[in-house]
């Protein structure tokens, strides 16, 4: 089996998110002991801070910190990621804020996707329905060029000379209205819509953890804080690991089970 190719993008927009936004560094090699690895930079902060990161990626034992030449949007990196892979083997994609248990090196999947399933729900960040998607939080896409050719083969009017008229795009997120109702297609969500893939299943899931929104805690914290929403996890929590494990899956689980049934903004 060809190791896959695993790839992170890390956005720290200041001090105190280091830790949440570093924290796929210390278990890296606990998930992907052997495989090569690329960590890319956002540059946010400032330059001690990025130099403080560089040290980081360092001392997990990959070559070095590739810097983006300006600030990315998440959905560009995943865009330039897949454009940029050239090799036979799988492409992994992480988030900064995701935490190793047990190698994930030796996975296989039948499908040119897998990932953690987010089913349809309301979505507070767009005020919308959204379409059900593998995170990308840890990804895997198989088989880049197959994927490329099958998305070909199912929509091939969109690569013919009058292409331009009718673009396919199955990694940026938009919002698109149907009937007068807007609809949320999230990072790389038109890409399982029309191919499908594999959800991680519970022996996945007990591998790794993932906070979320860890980069974006500042202006999550803005719109959901009036909510209730509890912070403690990207300040003091992401350092329990143990309650990580017994915890945060079902948490995350249980949430967009709540949002599942949504379809309307709350009071």
């Amino acid at each position: 089996m060809t190791k896959p190719k695993v790839k992170t993008l890390l956005a720290v927009p200041d001090e105190k998110s280091f830790g949440p936004c570093t924290m796929v560094l210390d278990t890296l090699r606990v998930g992907f002991p052997t495989a090569e690895v690329e960590v890319y930079c956002n540059p946010m902060g400032d330059f001690e801070l990025l130099k403080k990161v560089g040290q980081k990626v360092w001392n997990v034992n990959v070559p070095g910190t590739l810097l983006t030449a300006k600030p990315m949007h998440h959905y560009e990196w995943v865009t330039a990621m897949i454009r940029q892979h050239d090799d036979s083997g799988p492409l992994v994609l992480l988030d900064g804020d995701v935490v190793f248990h047990k190698s994930c090196e030796d996975w296989s999947f039948d499908t040119h996707l897998a990932g953690y399933c987010v089913p349809s729900h309301w979505s507070d960040a767009a005020g919308c329905r959204a379409f059900a998607r593998l995170h990308t939080s840890h990804l895997w896409v198989t088989d880049v060029k197959g994927m490329m050719q099958k998305v070909r083969d199912r929509l091939p009017h969109s690569f013919e000379p009058l292409g331009h008229y009718c673009p396919v795009d199955i990694v940026t997120p938009a919002i698109k209205v149907v009937d007068k109702e807007a609809f949320f297609w999230d990072n790389l969500c038109v890409g399982y819509q029309l191919l499908g893939g594999t959800c991680f299943e519970a022996r996945h899931l007990e591998c790794f953890n993932h906070l979320g929104s860890a980069s974006a805690i500042g202006a999550m914290r803005a719109d959901l804080e009036a909510k209730g929403a509890d912070f403690w996890l990207h300040t003091e929590g992401y350092k329990d690991v143990e309650w990580m494990k017994r915890e945060l899956w079902k948490i995350q689980g249980d949430y967009y089970a709540m949002k599942a049934n949504q379809f309307a903004p709350l009071p």
